[in-house]
């Protein structure tokens, strides 16, 4: 799991679905950005989402794996679209209302 930039970004979530059976895995990613999860059925498709704190989520459908051979993915996130504000201060002013008791 790599930035758009090429650095590898650590702790990404990573949820695996088997599509047909509903069953899940789930993996975080190492410092170095590399992932692995073990123990799954042979075949697909699979849909692999990829979550971390300030990026935007991304995900891969339709990956299929085969008996004996290791499949290797690449992410690459982009930035998500968040700013955070450790504080902000709203004001406001209003005009003074003028009641003419002449007017109906």
């Amino acid at each position: 799991v790599l930035s758009s930039a090429g650095a590898p970004i650590a702790n990404a979530k990573l949820t695996i679905v088997h599509e047909p059976s509903g069953t899940r895995y789930e993996a975080v990613s190492r410092p170095n950005g590399r992932f692995s999860a073990a123990g799954m059925r042979v075949g697909g498709p699979y849909t692999v989402l990829v979550e971390a704190d300030t990026y935007a989520s991304i995900s891969e459908k339709e990956v299929f794996l085969e008996l004996g051979k290791e499949r290797t993915l690449e992410f690459r996130l982009s930035g998500a679209d968040v700013v955070q504000m450790e504080a902000f201060k709203v004001t406001a002013t209003a005009d003074l209302l003028q009641f003419d008791p002449t007017v109906k």
